[in-house]
């Protein structure tokens, strides 16, 4: 439960520092399992609150994991509009817009562009942290395996 509490309670809006993968994807995990299980027990409006109150903490800990491996928040950003740009169009194109025809290849692209941004996004906040100080600050003790030192370039 720590993972989870600890970017919410002491890192709310930090966009500055580094995270390590753990940190990352143990809050990503526990954030998944709360918001899974407001939504199975039939508590719709909670979700929702849940997930706007999660909404600063969760973009901090992204900002913080691509610092963490070396990248800027702006590539952050763009593959979470590269991401989600394409499936509101295919959402609108298959709901909202009934009436006017639509290519077939267009209903085949949407969903493939979504699936590899989706990956890109993945495989960065997937990779190993960089062992080394960069300009977002110096590495975790237990990424280097030193408890009082930082590795040096």
């Amino acid at each position: 439960m720590h993972w989870f509490l600890d970017p919410i309670i002491n890192h709310y809006a930090d966009f500055k520092g580094r995270a390590t993968r753990q940190q990352f994807w143990m809050y990503t995990l526990f954030s998944m399992i709360g918001y899974y299980a407001l939504f199975l027990a039939g508590f719709g409006n909670l979700v929702y609150l849940f997930t706007l109150g999660l909404l600063l903490p969760t973009l901090a800990i992204a900002v913080r994991r691509f610092h963490d491996i070396g990248k800027s928040w702006k590539l952050l950003f763009l593959l979470y509009l590269a991401t989600n740009v394409p499936a509101l169009v295919f959402y609108a194109l298959v709901f909202s817009f009934g009436g006017i025809p639509v290519p077939d290849i267009v209903f085949m692209l949407l969903p493939l562009v979504y699936v590899l941004f989706l990956g890109i996004l993945v495989f960065l906040l997937a990779k190993p942290s960089q062992l080394q100080v960069n300009k977002y600050g110096p590495p975790f003790a237990e990424v280097t395996n030193s408890p009082n030192k930082v590795n040096e370039p």
